[in-house]
């Protein structure tokens, strides 16, 4: 069954899904990045989001016509990058805290 706006915590071992966490009014959810605390980050391809997920509760952590098609995500140096896929070229870091 494929329901959009959800964000699904799976025991890959058990292969069994554990938690959801719903979204609301998503565009359409795409990759994921996850930091050294735990903190989950999720790129919104359609509304020009990027989600961040802490202790089960879900935050805009960003919203920027500049994430146009926003793919790619990719943590280091605590900072987030992220990629365009309209926008090969495109490359948008900010940091994690601060």
């Amino acid at each position: 069954m494929f329901e959009r706006g959800y964000l699904t915590k799976i025991d890959i071992d058990k292969q069994v899904i554990i938690d959801r966490l719903k979204i609301e009014d998503p565009g359409f959810l795409n990759d994921i990045a996850i930091d050294r605390n735990g903190e989950i980050y999720i790129s919104d391809s359609e509304a020009q989001k990027i989600f961040k997920i802490k202790d089960d509760q879900y935050e805009i952590w960003l919203n920027d016509s500049i994430l146009e098609m926003a793919n790619g995500l990719y943590i280091e140096n605590n900072e987030l990058i992220i990629g365009s896929h309209s926008n090969a070229n495109l490359i948008f870091q900010r940091a994690l805290t601060g």
